[in-house]
């Protein structure tokens, strides 16, 4: 799921991934193929990424493509580079699309 959103000064763009989805709630691991990721773009400082050291993502329901994809996300991302942790956290009902 790829959310993108802005506050006016900031872009940002989180990444969830699960390999296997399903309906459920994975604890996030990437061993087990389960990631967050946000970017965030800020005018005149450039790009800060940060890697989800724990958290959760629930889906609650998962339509394949032409459907829907429903459900919420939790997590604690810490910077790439400095230090820095924030808590992600949010709700998305996305559209599901392929890309090709």
């Amino acid at each position: 799921v790829g959310l993108l959103g802005t506050d006016g000064s900031n872009t940002y763009t989180a990444t969830l991934t699960i390999s296997n989805v399903k309906t459920g709630t994975f604890q996030i691991n990437a061993f087990d193929g389960v990631t967050a990721s946000l970017g965030v773009i800020t005018s005149g400082s450039g790009l800060s990424i940060y890697f989800a050291k724990s958290g959760t993502i629930t889906i609650d329901s998962w339509g394949g493509v032409g459907g829907r994809a429903k459900g919420s996300f939790e997590a604690e991302v810490e910077k790439t580079s400095g230090s820095g942790t924030v808590t992600l956290k949010g709700n998305f009902d996305v559209a599901q699309i392929t890309v090709e």
